[in-house]
């Protein structure tokens, strides 16, 4: 009988947390990435491992880690400050071209020209092939504190392919819905490619709206907080509800907290690390959890 019941999610919480946080530092004194150790924390403790917990106990813990991508996804977006990239412009662009372009036409063509997979499910996995996980880069320039123009030429590339990413998906998601059934993958029934381009056009621009009214929304009332400790509850609520309404509108929360991030940074740019300041303390916990529940999904 498993001694972890599956209905406490903050016994599992505590176990995950202490497992993570010790492998972590296990992992730093071999001198590799503390989220190399967290992860293997996670499938020592999952069904690959030790299998402690049930699935539902696992799945107890998913609003934390929507919560650390929305936190992830704001961080990434804060670095894309216009004025700040645009020595960095023509190098980020080049770089998006290829990454949307040879990436999925390789892996896309692999994929449907060698193996035994459809068309659509070889348009999914093209997409796919485009992100870089915004998560793992956000984490290790935490970690090593890194800074330069290096650094921000990398983070500001992983938020325009990450955003690329989302679109190209949402496109192969679309064309395979009326591929399949004839129908939008929202289930309206227009089923030409221009109607999936407009579908999809429609669903990630009002997450971009809703990141930015977000924005919007906290820069002006913060605009004369001096208080950190109201700025954490405004900086919460704002991240929370655009990554919420996202979700319960079927648009993509991570591309409206990237925008939240985007246009809270160009909004006032001293305000860029709002991430950094308000949830310092606690950041590494949450990416921690991330990292170690992310390796106890994996099942071999």
């Amino acid at each position: 009988m498993n001694v972890f019941n599956p209905t406490d999610p903050l016994l599992v919480l505590a176990v995950v947390l202490v497992a993570g946080m010790s492998l972590g530092a296990a992992a730093k004194r071999l001198r590799l990435p503390s989220i190399s150790g967290q992860i293997v924390a996670g499938v020592l403790l999952g069904q690959a491992g030790l299998g402690l917990f049930e699935r539902e106990a696992v799945e107890a813990l998913q609003p934390l880690t929507h919560f650390a991508l929305a936190l992830i996804g704001v961080t990434v977006g804060a670095h894309l400050n216009l004025g700040r990239l645009r020595n960095a412009g023509k190098r980020l662009f080049y770089l998006l071209i290829a990454e949307a372009t040879i990436t999925p036409i390789l892996v896309g063509g692999v994929l449907y020209g060698l193996g035994d997979l459809s068309l659509t499910t070889g348009m999914l996995f093209a997409a796919l092939a485009v992100s870089t996980a915004p998560a793992t880069i956000v984490a290790l320039v935490r970690e090593t504190r890194a800074t330069g123009v290096f650094v921000k030429t990398v983070v500001a590339a992983v938020a325009i392919n990450n955003m690329a990413c989302i679109f190209l998906f949402e496109v192969a998601r679309g064309a395979g819905s009326v591929l399949a059934t004839g129908e939008l993958a929202s289930g309206s029934p227009i089923g030409s490619m221009g109607g999936v381009f407009l579908d999809v056009g429609a669903r990630l621009g009002a997450a971009l709206l809703l990141g930015g009214a977000a924005a919007w929304l906290t820069q002006t009332l913060t605009l004369r907080v001096v208080r950190s400790d109201r700025l954490a509850t405004v900086s919460a609520v704002s991240i929370l509800l655009t990554f919420g309404l996202a979700s319960h509108l079927g648009f993509s929360p991570l591309l409206a907290c990237m925008a939240l991030g985007v246009v809270q940074t160009n909004l006032n740019p001293s305000r860029d690390r709002l991430v950094d300041s308000v949830f310092e303390n606690f950041e590494p916990a949450i990416l921690c959890v991330f990292f170690t529940l992310a390796g106890l999904h994996l099942d071999f």
